[in-house]
């Protein structure tokens, strides 16, 4: 996780700005997308949470949800928090923690991440909050995946030159970012085809993958038995 660490340290105050702009608006649709899968539940879980996007957007629609957010990015955090001050109606607690290792309490009925998977070991991150989540219980992951269809590719490749280019003159805090940071680690990553796989060894079934946005991100959910 020195990686995340590398990439976001310090920009949390600027983070939702960017994250809207330079996924051209898609950051909405997929939070959307993520939230549809969510169950009636009593307690979730937010992996990766940074500033609280995804968190709002389950307090919206579940208003008497209890949200614990675990986010490794002490500035993110600190976001987080200036989040749930602002909108007190969400019921959302932050705890500066890896996905991997953070010590939870108790149940949840839903794990939602995003932004996380391409990040983490996966099969430390499911180990780790398989425990705390109820039998029947749902698993949701979403991030960026690298597109399949060559045309997808060629329209991807592009964006992100010119997104690389123009990011660190726009936003320099993100530099790390946007030198290939990112985008390099979208190229190496797996998790899109590794993490089925791993829920299935865990005891997961109904296991889903979904590409979205022109194979540009990707979503995977599936049910603890």
């Amino acid at each position: 996780m020195g990686l995340v660490r590398s990439i976001f340290s310090g920009t949390g105050a600027r983070y939702d700005r960017v994250v809207g702009l330079f996924t051209l608006g898609l950051d909405d649709h997929w939070k959307s997308e993520i939230v549809k899968l969510v169950p009636d539940a009593k307690r979730a879980l937010d992996l990766g949470c940074g500033t609280g996007i995804l968190t709002e957007r389950m307090a919206l629609i579940y208003p008497d949800l209890e949200i614990t957010g675990v986010d490794i990015t002490p500035d993110y955090l600190e976001a987080y928090e200036r989040r749930l001050t602002n909108k007190p109606w969400i019921r959302a607690r932050p705890v500066l923690g890896n996905g991997e290792t953070v010590e939870l309490e108790g149940e949840f009925d839903v794990v939602v991440s995003s932004y996380l998977a391409k990040y983490v070991d996966l099969d430390l991150l499911i180990s780790n909050i398989k425990p705390h989540l109820r039998r029947g219980g749902a698993f949701i992951a979403h991030d960026f995946i690298l597109p399949t269809n060559p045309n997808y590719l060629a329209s991807w490749s592009l964006y992100t030159r010119m997104m690389n280019r123009v990011g660190p003159v726009l936003f320099p805090e993100f530099r790390t970012a946007f030198e290939d940071g990112l985008t390099g680690l979208i190229r190496r990553t797996r998790w899109f085809d590794e993490l089925p796989r791993t829920l299935e060894r865990y005891g997961f079934v109904e296991i889903h993958s979904k590409r979205l946005s022109f194979e540009t991100a990707g979503l995977v959910w599936a049910m603890l038995s």
